[in-house]
């Protein structure tokens, strides 16, 4: 009987073991690292700070040497006299093995909205499952640095709250939304936006709701070179996005390759006419943060040449704040 008592004892000691050890397991997993990084930015006259100039770059470091490690972050700032000041979404990042990225003042001045050189503070939240090197540097001075200091921010453990984003409708029809021109067979300067085009002659063919873009404006409506012209339009996507789906029916000249960061898409566009229009359709590869849809067109011999595309790209949880 003792026997059997204490074999029944040491079987309960196991199953605490065994759940206390899953218990603390599924802790860990929902769970993050918060660092909490401080920054000051922009110009002070004295009211909030001593007067001058303030910097701050926060350096994330990726310490495993291989592996990618992603995380997220967003921005707090504080006002005066006790007041809640404007806080941020999240936005997702990446870092390869051994890689460092740098978060600097006009970094948060984007994603807060406010003007570049307006005084601010507050604080930089970045979250990650895995561990960080996370180092704020700050500089002040007036005419000349006067004074450097730098801080390491420790991190807490913080429950995982995913955060939900809008769903995403992103129209992507040319002409009236902001396509660049990122190579020009032409010798234009680039990055530049892309040009609305006035093409009305019955070649080309027309889509409702969109509009022909080239590389010349307008006026003229001058022949270019032959060769390469690459058209890219860049959106953001919302870490925990699901569904995303690329939609567009396109008409160039002479020729286009579509594609999806970096992922040529089918079928190829051919023809300027109302007949030559084709649908493309992808569900992949979309990444959390910044994506791109690259179009190659290219012109076969001296002559006008332009794109016409009208679609959208839709997610469910998909909308960044803006886009990154």
């Amino acid at each position: 009987m003792q026997k059997l008592i204490t074999l029944g004892l040491s079987l309960s000691l196991l199953m605490i073991v065994l759940l206390s050890s899953a218990s603390q397991s599924s802790a860990q997993t929902n769970t993050l690292n918060q660092y909490a990084a401080k920054f000051v930015c922009g110009k002070s006259d004295g009211g909030l700070a001593a007067p001058g100039q303030y910097f701050t770059i926060i350096n994330v470091h990726n310490p495993l040497p291989n592996a990618n490690v992603n995380f997220r972050k967003k921005f707090a700032l504080g006002e005066r006299d006790e007041k809640v000041g404007k806080k941020t979404r999240f936005w997702p990042a990446s870092l390869h093995g051994d890689e460092v990225m740098g978060i600097d003042c006009p970094n948060i001045y984007k994603h807060t909205g406010i003007p570049e050189g307006t005084f601010i503070e507050g604080f930089a939240v970045i979250e990650s499952r895995a561990e960080l090197d996370v180092v704020s540097v700050y500089t002040a001075g007036n005419d000349h640095v006067e004074t450097m200091h730098t801080e390491r921010v420790p991190f807490r453990k913080v429950a995982n709250v995913p955060e939900v984003c809008p769903d995403l409708n992103l129209s992507i029809n040319t002409g009236s939304t902001p396509w660049r021109i990122t190579a020009d067979a032409n010798g234009g300067a680039v990055p530049r936006p892309a040009s609305v085009v006035n093409l009305s002659a019955p070649q080309w063919g027309s889509q409702s709701g969109s509009a022909w873009i080239g590389p010349v404006s307008n006026a003229g409506l001058a022949p270019v070179k032959r060769g390469d012209y690459v058209y890219e339009f860049s959106f953001c996507l919302c870490g925990g996005f699901s569904n995303a789906k690329l939609a567009l029916t396109g008409i160039t000249d002479d020729r286009a390759r579509v594609f999806l960061n970096g992922t040529l898409l089918t079928p190829i566009l051919a023809g300027a006419g109302s007949a030559d229009v084709k649908i493309i359709s992808a569900t992949s590869p979309f990444v959390a943060g910044t994506n791109t849809l690259k179009v190659i067109v290219t012109n076969n011999q001296t002559s006008l040449s332009g794109l016409n595309i009208k679609g959208s790209i839709t997610a469910i949880a998909g909308a960044c704040h803006e886009d990154d």
